[in-house]
């Protein structure tokens, strides 16, 4: 496999190969426009006068290592059963009473309070604000899901957020909030 790693400005590249005999220890090939880390051997090509990067090991980078770690925690999470059908509860039919997770100033928030308004004008709306993005969004939303199962109350719990970026969502990921969730 033979690839060119170059810097993000454009201003540097380097010529790279990995060998059949590696390729298989891998166990990821990078594609194109993604940030890797790329570990191997620098050799002198002197008829050309060019250097190459003999790959031995490639490691994602940037978004490739959140969707690496992602997938990751998924496949264990999924091997300990947390995503079993069978943990899947039913979701009532008609409830009467429904929690919403979200932050308060979310615009989530305002359509969520008014298409269940306008849908189901007798239905009971519990609040339970969070933080959902940045740094502190996870240990904000698992206690805002606290919060819920010790009222009782819900029948069904919206755990919201609008749109964003990948690093936006990312909190939804989280280890804590997916078993949160679960429980």
């Amino acid at each position: 496999m033979f690839f060119t790693l170059a810097d993000p400005e454009g201003e540097a590249a380097i010529n790279c190969v990995v060998w059949n005999t590696q390729r298989f220890k891998l166990g990821w090939e990078p594609k194109r426009g993604e940030q890797i880390i790329a570990l191997g051997n620098i050799k002198l090509y002197s008829k050309r006068g060019e250097y190459k990067l003999t790959v031995f090991q490639c490691l994602p980078a940037g978004e490739g290592l959140q969707e690496l770690r992602y997938q990751q925690l998924r496949s264990r999470l999924q091997a300990e059963g947390l995503f079993d059908r069978e943990r899947k509860r039913p979701l009532p039919s008609h409830p009467r009473t429904i929690a919403v997770v979200t932050s308060p100033t979310a615009a989530a928030w305002g359509d969520i309070k008014r298409t269940l308004h306008q849908r189901y004008p007798g239905l009971t709306v519990l609040f339970s604000p969070a933080t959902v993005q940045g740094m502190e969004a996870p240990d904000s939303i698992v206690r805002a899901i606290d919060l819920v199962d010790r009222d009782r109350r819900a029948e069904v719990l919206i755990l919201a957020r609008g749109g964003g970026s990948v690093e936006d969502l990312a909190c939804f990921n989280d280890e804590r909030v997916v078993r949160a969730i679960v429980t």
